[in-house]
């Protein structure tokens, strides 16, 4: 097995375990730094390095294509609610122009109150008309017995032989005031 680490033997060629126990005990300054030690350890930074540089760049490639992506993507939705809010106003403008034409063909209060009063003297004038006409139709019925009356009692009288003076007389249960 080859000793690494603290475990690999120091530049005085004692273990790290040793060096640790004896510096605990007395205040010994550590021996000077080997090129082998320098150079791993310049590897190990380099390598540190290498990686940090590249998770810097992943990461800053993620942000600027995740807040582009983002960016387009709500300019994208902030242009379509504007489209959206458009539409909605210039339906709305319409639907208010219709109302507002319909409400101007509508007619004055002072309109309506003038028909109103109109149309109730009209329907006054029906129902007059209307009992005009059975008194009318009442008058008509009673011309129209009086004249059958009057008919029968001319084809009697054409009926009877001349010189009889009955004749011409009407009966009287027949006769109408």
């Amino acid at each position: 097995m080859v000793p690494s680490g603290s475990d690999a033997p120091d530049a005085t060629g004692n273990d790290g375990e040793a060096t640790a126990k004896s510096s605990r005990g007395a205040a010994r300054a550590p021996g000077p730094v080997t090129h082998d030690e320098l150079r791993n350890i310049r590897r190990w930074i380099l390598v540190a390095g290498v990686w940090a540089v590249a998770a810097a760049a992943i990461a800053l490639i993620a942000l600027l294509d995740t807040s582009n992506s983002d960016a387009e993507r709500a300019a994208g939705d902030a242009r379509a609610g504007v489209t959206a809010t458009r539409k909605a106003q210039d339906a709305l403008d319409g639907r208010l122009d219709r109302l507002e034409s319909r409400l101007s063909e509508t007619p004055r209060t002072r309109d309506v109150n003038s028909l109103e009063s109109r149309l109730a003297r009209v329907e006054t004038d029906a129902t007059k008309a209307n009992g005009r006409s059975k008194t009318a139709a009442k008058s008509l019925t009673n011309l129209e017995n009086r004249v059958d009356d009057l008919e029968r009692e001319v084809a009697a009288v054409r009926a009877t032989p001349p010189g009889d003076s009955s004749a011409g007389r009407r009966p009287q249960a027949e006769s109408q005031p």
